[in-house]
């Protein structure tokens, strides 16, 4: 027996065409006639391309409406529905611009926290060092203030007795020192008469005359020149704790165009007059 290799057309037409099972209608009497078969066969028919489409019709079941679709309770929609849906030529409106509230602040943010402290689950704070304390100057002023009280006070008290001391001193010397400026001054002129009325010869000089007096300044004066210049130097008292200072002796350094030396003079006061009473050098 013998096939053929090629299927015959009839074949590939069949199975090309898709297969549908429908069960038997127990409700369908067995004796329906042709006509109902066929409206059977074309319902079958219908049904398929509806599966096609994506759906499957019951039969007696409700179509869903283009509302039912809008709405979403059926789905998939049919291609007609999209065909036939409006597009809106209006933009939809904007969502409402969502209100901004300020955050709400816990009852921990009032709690009172120590300085130096941070709040509970927080790094403390960096707090940088406090400045060292500046020192106050007013202690400075109050003892510069004393200090200066008590320099100024000791001064005044030096300079009170210092004069207590020698206030009486320089009242009984004084004019000593005319009589010393006049005697010399006399003789740098030559003037050996004038120079010899300050004198009151005492002491080693007790019998000096005006002659003699005379004659030894002479001499001085062709020997080494006349006096020149000359200066008073220290005062010295033969008892310096008493209280009588009527009597002192005091060193000139006299100057000639050849020679120098220093004198020595003695003077006393005679009668409310300082004279010179005792000489060593004229």
């Amino acid at each position: 027996m013998q096939f053929s290799e090629e299927p015959s057309d009839d074949l590939q037409q069949q199975a090309s065409q898709p297969l549908y099972e429908f069960p038997a209608d127990p409700s369908t009497p067995q004796g329906v006639d042709a006509t109902q078969s066929s409206a059977h066969q074309e319902d079958s028919t219908q049904g398929a391309g509806s599966e096609q489409n994506g759906r499957t019709h019951k039969p007696g079941a409700k179509q869903p409406s283009d509302e039912d679709f809008r709405r979403g309770l059926a789905y998939p929609p049919p291609p007609s529905f999209f065909q036939n849906m409006q597009v809106p030529t209006e933009a939809p409106p904007l969502p409402a611009a969502l209100e901004t509230r300020a955050p709400v602040a816990s009852a921990d943010a009032f709690r009172y926290v120590p300085p130096g402290y941070a709040p509970d689950g927080q790094l403390p704070p960096f707090q940088p060092s406090a400045p060292p304390p500046r020192k106050s100057r007013k202690r400075v002023w109050i003892i510069s203030v004393v200090v200066s009280a008590i320099l100024l006070l000791s001064c005044s008290l030096c300079g009170w007795a210092a004069y207590n001391l020698f206030a009486p001193a320089f009242r009984q010397v004084s004019g000593s020192a005319d009589v010393i400026d006049n005697y010399y001054s006399a003789l740098q002129e030559k003037q050996y008469v004038t120079a010899y009325t300050y004198l009151a010869p005492q002491s080693t000089i007790a019998d000096l005359t005006q002659d003699k007096f005379l004659q030894q300044a002479q001499d001085l004066d062709q020997r080494y020149g006349a006096i020149s210049s000359y200066e008073p130097k220290q005062i010295s008292f033969a008892d310096p704790d008493s209280t009588n200072l009527s009597r002192f002796t005091i060193t000139v350094n006299v100057s000639r165009p050849k020679l120098q030396y220093t004198a020595l003079l003695t003077l006393q006061k005679i009668n409310g007059h300082w004279k010179i009473v005792d000489f060593n050098r004229i």
